[in-house]
């Protein structure tokens, strides 16, 4: 799976900059199939899931998808490549 996220985060990174590091660069860099994020919609958090082939990730950036229960509308966060580099 680490070797995925390697390849994906140095594909969207291509996107965004025009050049791709080579992704064996990044094998330290953590990109997580899962992350916790506070709703807006109610006062609790969530855990979103990677959606790789989503439109945000063809346009380069990293998207992550979940669903508020208690609101029943989804949770969608977009994030940029670059703030995964910077950890």
């Amino acid at each position: 799976m680490r070797k995925e996220h390697s390849e994906w985060l140095s594909d969207d990174i291509g996107k965004v900059t025009g050049g791709s590091p080579d992704p064996e660069s990044l094998d330290g860099v953590e990109v997580p199939d899962e992350i916790t994020t506070d709703c807006s919609m109610c006062d609790g958090s969530h855990i979103l899931s990677a959606q790789p082939d989503s439109f945000a990730s063809s346009a380069g950036f990293l998207e992550y998808e979940g669903f508020c229960e208690e609101t029943g509308n989804p949770v969608i966060v977009t994030k940029n490549p670059d703030e995964f580099l910077e950890q």
